[in-house]
């Protein structure tokens, strides 16, 4: 097996160094378009979280990728086919959501004819929920499974992600659903996009922490090739 030295502390540590920074910069953004400024040399949408084809969400799509490929890794180190497939099940999932992230699939679901509502305005929060419960049921033996180390580093991460990218999109659903999309020029809402946003980049930023720990503890179990 290829064992990649590396200090899984300091990488998230650098991880969350640059959604501080995203967020400061999203922040800024904000606040400068509120005193006309708008354009900012052009980086005022590349630098806003909210926006497609942005600096922040390129960032994500990458961080859900490098999920999704120690996944793999995991997926091939373990010795029970069981755990092969659990891996692999998160293999595909993460490389799902950084392909969403990149792409925005999700708000396509918005586009449709049906509306119900409420917490439910933005109705992609339905069959992306029923998604998690299922992926819970499936996982939920492996998880148990796991040593405590990476159980519960899994167990916080995904939380995080999903507190943050439904449980948040379900606040502003009721939220929009009274008021109208206006209510987005509020600092209120502005807000809740500041964590939603930087709640998925830190749930994401967690999980990668706890993937490249274990992997790294399954890789030193084996004969390591440590790459420069």
């Amino acid at each position: 097996m290829l064992f990649l030295s590396v200090d899984y502390r300091k990488i998230f540590a650098w991880h969350c160094v640059a959604i501080w920074m995203f967020v400061a910069a999203h922040v800024l953004v904000v606040v400068m378009g509120h005193f006309g400024h708008h354009h900012l040399f052009g980086f005022s949408e590349r630098l806003n979280m909210t926006e497609e084809a942005a600096f922040p969400s390129f960032f994500s799509a990458l961080a859900l990728a490098a999920c999704s490929l120690t996944a793999g890794f995991l997926a091939r180190a373990a010795d029970l086919q069981r755990d092969r497939r659990a891996w692999a099940i998160l293999c595909v999932g993460f490389l799902f959501l950084a392909f969403d992230e990149a792409t925005v699939i999700h708000e396509l679901l918005d586009e449709t004819a049906l509306s119900l509502g409420g917490a439910f305005f933005y109705v992609w929060v339905i069959p992306y929920g029923v998604a998690v419960l299922v992926a819970v049921g499936v996982l939920f033996p492996f998880w148990r499974r796991l040593p405590q180390a990476p159980k519960w580093g899994l167990a916080l991460g995904a939380s995080i992600l999903v507190a943050s990218a439904l449980g948040m999109e379900m606040v502003e659903s009721m939220i929009v659903s009274r008021t109208g999309d206006e209510i987005y020029d509020t600092g209120r809402m502005m807000l809740f996009l500041v964590i939603e946003e930087g709640g998925e980049m830190l749930g994401v930023a967690v999980l990668l922490r706890t993937l490249i720990a274990q992997l790294s503890v399954v890789s030193s179990e084996a004969i390591p090739m440590t790459c420069a």
